[in-house]
């Protein structure tokens, strides 16, 4: 069976568009029409496909990518390879020259044999007007290596009324409109400040209950025990995804873990994914990755990495040691 893996994604915010594509382009209705002579890329934290970590912890096999396009373009599958903090090298992995004058899908079988951290594409239109719809990466494998995960999401806030109702309306309309997802994934809110009763936001997916205000961390113990423990719930939940109130996120970053965890292999079932956090002020700079804690000094991990860049994108996808100094 077909199994999406990542969707390639498109923004036009002059804050966060190089997190997403890099080069010349006009937004031709939420698509991408290519300028003559130059490049498009894909080397960005977004839309790079981390092919190392995917082989690693789960058993996918093969890659593929879909895409849509129109026009004349040479489409590169470029190989990224992290050294150190100061080096990396890439390599071409194929290139294919496309032709159509109307939107055509393309089906790409990518070579995974390597040792790439990441995998990435570039566009170089060859005629005017060509465009590019977008698409994603896939992989084919057997129906019994399939988890079939179910996530809870589990957030705890306090009279952050604009941010919760902002998220719960991305999450209604960005993934509880795939019944797959209405199927698979479920929100837990804490409410610690008794102030969303009045909002009517309780329906298949979203459950909010009052809690106590005894602090973050025992609303998201709240969350835990409705998620696991509530004998009114029919799912059983494999993991739980918890999430600070004051946030705005990108909600293909949840199909991606879902999607992850879907594939894990065994021996990882145990293990924790951390999600990176970024100032909204500045949405392109990484505050952390994650903290360390040794002899009750903290670290945060990666921190104040500029992710605009294809370097700090590697560095952000290496699981060297950090140094604790």
């Amino acid at each position: 069976m077909r199994r999406k893996l990542q969707n390639i994604l498109f923004n036009f915010n002059d804050l966060t568009k190089e997190l997403y594509q890099k080069g010349a382009y006009n937004n031709d209705n939420d698509n991408l029409l290519l300028k003559l002579k130059s490049s498009l890329t894909l080397d960005t934290y977004f839309n790079a496909f981390p092919l190392k970590k995917w082989k690693k912890y789960t058993k996918i096999r093969n890659l593929s990518l879909n895409i849509k396009l129109k026009g004349k373009v040479q489409l590169t599958i470029m190989e990224s390879y992290y050294v150190n903090k100061q080096t990396y090298h890439e390599t071409v992995s194929s290139v294919y020259i496309y032709d159509s004058d109307s939107e055509k899908i393309y089906d790409i079988p990518i070579k995974i044999g390597c040792n790439a951290d990441l995998i990435y594409i570039k566009l170089l239109p060859l005629s005017e007007n060509a465009v590019f719809y977008g698409g994603y990466f896939y992989t084919n494998l057997d129906e019994d290596l399939f988890n079939n995960t179910k996530l809870a999401i589990g957030i705890c806030t306090y009279k952050r009324e604009e941010f919760v109702l902002k998220n719960i309306d991305n999450l209604n309309k960005n993934l509880f409109n795939d019944d797959y997802y209405k199927e698979n994934v479920d929100v837990f809110v804490s409410d610690n400040g008794h102030t969303l009763s009045q909002y009517n936001l309780n329906s298949q997916n979203i459950h909010i209950f009052e809690n106590e205000n005894l602090g973050g961390s025992a609303g998201f113990c709240r969350c835990m025990l409705e998620a696991f423990f509530n004998k009114n719930l029919t799912k059983s939940y494999d993991y739980i995804l918890l999430m600070d109130d004051d946030i705005y996120f990108e909600v293909e970053s949840l199909k991606r873990l879902l999607e992850f965890t879907n594939l894990l292999k065994k021996e990882f079932n145990n293990s924790m994914i951390a999600f990176s956090m970024f100032p909204i002020e500045q949405p392109y700079l990484q505050y952390t990755k994650g903290k360390l804690r040794e002899k009750n000094i903290s670290k945060c991990i990666n921190e104040n990495l500029d992710l605009r860049y294809l370097k700090n994108v590697l560095i952000n996808e290496s699981e060297a040691d950090p140094n604790f100094s």
